[in-house]
């Protein structure tokens, strides 16, 4: 609505979902030079693809808000002096929530990566297999993987399966 257009924009319907997947929307004051920076740098801050990033509670959004509302009501129409504006600095979760960040497993993704970039690049196929025992992060460490696919327009196909045990 602020910039009078859409963050993505595609006829095909795969190239929009790929879009809203592996790319950020253009800043604001990019399509419209006449929204202040620090308002563009809160709608990025919505706009944010993980949602860790994003605000975490209205209150940090308006604290946000109101800060550029009294910059403009003191005359101040362009915002101007707010060239170091951080949106969310304000911006504070009540609940404690665990990151869904990936930590501690830059060997095994650095393994994965490379797999992925000689199939890219070589065209060769490859299949990886992760093991490990339950609940040690497998499928984070896989997921870690479907943005850089897909952002290379690549097909990310994963499963899951278990030992059959008959008595």
């Amino acid at each position: 609505m602020l910039t009078h257009a859409l963050p993505f924009t595609a006829t095909d319907p795969l190239e929009l979902v790929h879009q809203h997947i592996a790319q950020e929307p253009q800043p604001p004051h990019l399509l419209n030079s006449s929204i202040p920076i620090p308002l563009s740098r809160i709608v990025q801050k919505l706009l944010i693809k993980t949602a860790e990033d994003r605000y975490q509670s209205a209150d940090g959004l308006k604290a946000d808000l109101e800060l550029l509302l009294d910059k403009l009501k003191n005359g101040n129409e362009k915002l101007e002096g707010l060239d170091d504006f951080v949106a969310g600095e304000m911006d504070r979760n009540s609940l404690f929530i665990i990151s869904q960040k990936l930590y501690g497993r830059k060997a095994e993704v650095k393994q994965l990566t490379e797999a992925f970039r000689r199939v890219n690049e070589q065209g060769i196929t490859e299949f990886v297999v992760v093991r490990g025992y339950s609940g040690v992060g497998k499928s984070s460490l896989v997921s870690e993987m479907q943005r850089p696919v897909i952002e290379s327009k690549g097909y990310f196909v994963w499963g899951k399966f278990g030992k059959l045990v008959l008595t």
